[in-house]
């Protein structure tokens, strides 16, 4: 019996093959689209996953409060913080403290070779164990403050084919490290990499080092105990030993970081929880899509079979043995779909990783219970797909249907209606979604700064250099550079510390972000000024503490910007001994970091070179090539210990929207397949509808009708379930899209033209699908479809 069901169901779709090829096309395209986002949920989901105790790790994080309530969620902790939790709440079984460079690289150099290295961090010696991560050679926690421990691509490319440990490295000018062990890198899906691990603490160190908020905390619970129990603990012991302070402190889930967290200073960027929840819920559209076309596609060739249902019918066979062959249909169809989607998959996942920067993994090489579910689900939605054409076609009768007076499917209009619209209302949906993804990440690219980002230069590793004056004035001397201004940080990409600001007479605490700078570093970032002046070359003389505020810090402190112009102000108005900065100049708010944030106040504080991390050079030639050449030659004329190295500051600044650039890809790619398989069951539905019309057509053209009447008469129907479509489709895109945009602090406002344009686009698209066959249906002969009438 099965071999009879194997052969009947291959001639069918051999007989049938235009409308075969159009349903495991759209099926192939769907499943492959849903197993990509699969694998992309898969991957945004094992984040820190690797580690055997992660279930009871957590990062203590906490809500910086100033004098007037504003709050700051932050990742950041002091570091006394952790030694003080651990004597104090008896369920931490142990804690791990991490500091980064940030945003500084270091020089490392062994014999011969010296590359600058910006993933250094300072740890606790448990880092390993405390992650669960694996020690390949070496000890397994770092012996002393000279002691590193470095990766696997870390000891390969210092080292080559020799064994590092006890090896000397010197990491920043002049600082002799000894290799102590060589740990695995760093997973993927860890939130944070590393590439060198140094202790470069005892706990009596910072036994009492409370007001830098420099380090990340991690915990780690003893089986069994409850975070509910040890949070309170937390917030109670940092009152204890900061009375003053406002701050809330609490913890986060080692394994919610990565999607969850939106705090200020992640170690690195994180995943984005609603981009997770958006192509799941796409990819659900998608698959049901796919499901509606073959439900449509399989009641239209009820035309095709019925006679073979009557025949089957006559000769014995049982309601029940139809279902059971149209379901082995179905489900066979939907094996060979998921078989060619993972064949497809396969192929494309290596591209999707390098365009979309993604670490897809290999189908075959997840957890074996995964393909088994996968395959499983594929099945069912073979089976639920042909369920009802099963029962549709199987109900035929057979004394009608071989009369020839049975035209199948004239009492499942509604249904066939409903499915097209259903399938058109995603695709609308997703039509809106697309446009307004791509208008919100536009804005973001063309919005103004307040600063200018354009023909700017960073030079970073300036750190190690005692003789920053002689590089800064050698870079000035290049042909093609206009200015060249020093700071600690990087304008526009977030690289900034925080502190607070109060002013004299007010003495309110506000929190402001902050930069040391030299005199030149405003004009090469080319901030607007609004009141006051710019710093001078007198100031450094006379060594005098003067700052710039923006309009925002200026509007915390409680003053306009005139009034703040010679105000004082100071980071700390509580402490024994207060210094006070002069306020100089007011300047334009601009944004620190992406839009996805508010422009925050920002105060640049006049320091000594000491201090200063980077060159900025602001370019007046575009011969970028001279340009560079003549910087590298000034770079080594002036004699600093690293390569040249740079960056343009708007290409880092773009960086910072990479997420949503890829996500308006794929947004982009999963709409155009939702389209396709929309349209291509568009075209079968067309296809039935103009046979079973036929002779109406024909008739109608005989009485007279044109060619423009008869294709309105067919194509009109279609053209109002679009509409329809759309009616459905506009509120329930402006929902998710109105909470998407939600996520930025600066967002476009979803104007009807974008509805307007998304339903004409939708409306041609039907239109070109139908369009032929309309036409071709108008222009036929009507003595064709009558001469047996």
């Amino acid at each position: 019996m099965l071999e009879n069901y194997l052969k009947l169901t291959w001639r069918n779709l051999v007989r049938n093959s235009t409308y075969s090829i159009i349903i495991i096309t759209g099926l192939v395209l769907a499943y492959s689209a849903c197993l990509v986002i699969f694998l992309f949920v898969q991957s945004e989901t094992s984040y820190d996953r690797q580690s055997p105790d992660a279930e009871r790790i957590y990062r203590v994080i906490h809500d910086a409060t100033d004098d007037k309530g504003t709050v700051v969620s932050d990742a950041t902790t002091s570091a006394a913080l952790a030694p003080v939790l651990a004597d104090n709440i008896s369920q931490i079984e142990s804690f791990v403290r991490i500091t980064p460079t940030w945003g500084v690289k270091g020089l490392v150099r062994y014999k011969s070779k010296a590359f600058y290295e910006q993933r250094i961090f300072g740890v606790d010696s448990n880092f390993a164990s405390f992650f669960g991560l694996k020690v390949i050679a070496g000890e397994p926690t770092l012996r002393d403050k000279r002691t590193v421990a470095i990766t696997e691509s870390i000891a390969e490319k210092y080292f080559g084919d020799e064994d590092p440990i006890d090896k000397t490295l010197e990491i920043q000018v002049g600082q002799l490290y000894r290799v102590g062990a060589v740990i695995e890198d760093a997973p993927y899906n860890m939130h944070f990499h590393y590439d060198i691990l140094s202790w470069i603490w005892t706990e009596q160190d910072y036994e009492d080092y409370w007001s830098a908020y420099n380090f990340f905390t991690y915990i780690k619970l003893k089986d069994g105990a409850n975070i509910a129990d040890v949070e309170p603990q937390i917030q109670q012991l940092y009152e204890k030993y900061r009375p003053k302070r406002l701050d809330h402190f609490y913890t986060q889930p080692l394994t919610d970081i990565h999607l969850k967290s939106k705090t200020k200073w992640e170690l690195e960027a994180n995943g984005n929880q609603t981009f997770v929840t958006i192509f799941i819920t796409i990819g659900i559209f998608i698959l049901l899509i796919a499901s509606v076309n073959y439900i449509n596609l399989s009641i239209v060739q009820a035309l095709n079979r019925s006679k073979e249902v009557g025949v089957r019918k006559v000769s014995g066979a049982q309601s029940r043995e139809l279902v059971d062959q149209f379901l082995l249909e179905s489900t066979l169809i939907s094996i060979v779909a998921f078989i060619a989607a993972v064949l497809v998959v396969q192929g494309v996942r290596p591209v999707i990783n390098i365009v979309f920067d993604q670490h897809l993994s290999s189908l075959f090489s997840l957890p074996f219970y995964y393909m088994p579910i996968i395959f499983v689900c594929a099945i069912g939605a073979g089976v639920l797909s042909g369920l009802y054409p099963a029962m549709y076609l199987s109900a035929f009768q057979p004394a009608v249907v071989l009369k020839g007076i049975f035209m199948p499917g004239g009492g499942n209009v509604w249904l066939r209606k409903s499915l097209v619209v259903l399938q058109f209302a995603i695709s609308i949906a997703l039509i809106s979604g697309a446009v307004l993804v791509f208008m919100q990440v536009n804005y973001l690219r063309s919005k103004e700064l307040g600063f200018d980002k354009d023909q700017v230069i960073m030079v970073p590793n300036i750190s190690d250099y005692k003789d920053k004056a002689k590089l800064k004035e050698a870079f000035k001397n290049v042909r093609g550079v206009e200015s060249v201004g020093a700071s600690n940080g990087i304008l526009g990409v977030g690289v900034n510390s925080t502190t607070s600001l109060a002013d004299k007479k007010i003495g309110i605490r506000n929190k402001v972000d902050f930069s040391w700078v030299d005199e030149d570093y405003l004009d090469a970032i080319g901030v607007e000024l609004i009141a006051g002046r710019k710093f001078s070359n007198a100031d450094v003389k006379d060594g005098a503490r003067k700052v710039v505020l923006n309009q925002k810090a200026v509007m915390d402190l409680g003053l306009n910007d005139e009034e703040a112009i010679g105000a004082l102000v100071t980071q700390n108005p509580y402490a024994d001994s207060v210094t006070y900065y002069e306020v100089i100049g007011v300047v334009k708010d601009f944004h620190i970091t992406s839009l996805r944030t508010q422009i925050t106040p920002y105060a640049f504080f006049l320091f000594g070179f000491q201090y200063h991390s980077y060159l900025t050079i602001k370019a007046n030639s575009n011969d970028y090539e001279t340009l560079l050449a003549d910087l590298g030659k000034a770079w080594t004329a002036a004699g600093p210990p690293g390569p040249f190295e740079y960056f343009f500051l708007d290409e880092r600044y773009d960086s910072l929207y990479r997420t949503e650039e890829n996500f308006q890809l794929i947004f982009a790619i999963l709409t155009a397949i939702s389209i396709y398989i929309a349209c291509s069951g568009l075209f079968a539905v067309a296809s039935y509808f103009i046979k079973r019309r036929t002779k109406e057509i024909g008739i109608r053209k005989a009485l007279g009708a044109s060619v423009s009447q008869v294709t309105w008469l067919v194509s009109s129907g279609f053209i109002r379930m679009v509409i329809i479509a759309n009616l459905i489709a506009w509120p329930v895109t402006y929902m998710f899209m109105d909470e998407w945009l939600n996520g930025f602090a600066y967002r476009i406002s979803i104007n009807w033209l974008i509805f307007a344009i998304s339903g004409v686009l939708a409306l041609l698209i039907a239109i070109f699908t139908i369009g032929g066959q309309s036409v071709k249906a108008a222009q036929a002969n009507p003595i064709q479809s009558l001469r047996n009438e």
